[in-house]
């Protein structure tokens, strides 16, 4: 390994201070946001905002700041399925509701990880697997498993509270207490004792948590709107299970997670299945990989069949909210920082 040496960051220092477009660079940063320094307008006019394919959709979701954008994706497609049944021109799921439940189960999951791993070291990959917790994020498959098991409700039933919509502090402190617990199961189970007892007093108090930041789930409700035609409806003493069953055609077994991972560790056309990162204990994340191009055709014809189309992918690097701007071309950050 070679040492960073003082004659090295001299020359670094007599390179960059002879360096005008880097000195002005340098400048610039200082009062203004890097991203609207390498924002191209030229490339980014050439964007045409029409599609040759487009199906009608209610208006835009905001998941604020909180990491909920899977579940607001995976909510959207079935919520057009409950507008048409009720002639509505806007419905929205509750996706604190569905959010709640997800924090629970992935707060479970950890929890028997821990037990089941509760033999190996502390430096063990799965026990660093363990001991990261988990964040807001996920996939499609979690979203429909959470569906299946607890159903869904319209966003008036339980609406977001600011705790849904700023998610970093309370998921900060969740994983904290999570860590402890782990810590404190591994325990129990060294010294021989039954760890599930104290597993559910865990979750209790997760739940409590909850229930405080984002109000508690409900289990039965009344379902009033009046549609398109002006006319009320009122459906009393729904459980979320009932209403996903009477008001959307949820069936997710007709869909496939589709994915592009040309790596070395994913072959092409091969069907995966990922263990321990789903919401729940029983449950697992899915995929076909193929290739880019099948994939295009895969989500045309489900769009030109009428159905939305739920997609995940690294979106940060070229992207401008408040634009509406998704775009690599559109972006030259080597321009002003360099490589």
């Amino acid at each position: 390994m070679k040492a960073l040496t003082g004659e090295m960051l001299a020359d670094f220092h007599e390179e960059f201070k002879a360096d005008r477009q880097a000195k002005a660079a340098q400048a610039a940063c200082a009062r203004t946001e890097i991203k609207d320094l390498v924002f191209l307008p030229q490339n980014a006019a050439k964007l045409n905002g029409d599609f040759s394919v487009e199906i009608k959709t209610g208006s835009v979701t905001a998941q604020e700041r909180s990491g909920r954008c899977w579940l607001f994706a995976a909510l959207n497609v079935f919520r057009e399925q409950t507008a048409e049944k009720c002639n509505l021109k806007e419905f929205e799921f509750s996706e604190n509701y569905m959010a709640f439940f997800d924090k629970l189960e992935k707060a479970n999951n950890m929890l028997n990880m821990a037990v089941e791993y509760a033999d190996r070291p502390l430096d063990d990959r799965m026990t660093e697997y363990i001991l990261d917790g988990f964040w807001d994020g996920g996939y499609w498959d979690m979203a429909v498993d959470l569906i299946r098991k607890y159903g869904a409700v319209p966003k008036s039933v339980m609406p977001e509270t600011y705790q849904s919509s700023h998610t970093e502090t309370f998921m900060r402190l969740m994983k904290s207490l999570m860590r402890k617990n782990v810590c404190e199961l591994r325990n129990l189970c060294a010294e021989g004792l039954d760890p599930y007892p104290r597993m559910e007093e865990m979750l209790k108090e997760v739940y409590k948590a909850e229930c405080i930041a984002f109000g508690e789930p409900v289990q039965t409700f009344c379902f009033e709107y009046r549609d398109e035609a002006g006319e009320y409806h009122a459906d009393y003493d729904l459980t979320p299970q009932e209403f996903v069953r009477k008001y959307t055609d949820f069936d997710p077994d007709q869909y496939v997670t589709v994915t592009n991972e040309p790596t070395e560790f994913r072959k092409m056309n091969m069907y995966y299945q990922f263990h321990y990162i789903g919401s729940m204990a029983e449950s697992n994340v899915r995929c076909l990989n193929l290739t880019m191009p099948e994939l295009k055709e895969l989500a045309i014809a489900q769009l030109e069949d009428g159905k939305p189309v739920w997609f995940g992918c690294d979106s940060g690097a070229f992207g401008d909210r408040k634009e509406g701007i998704w775009d690599p071309d559109s972006f030259d950050y080597s321009a002003v920082l360099g490589g």
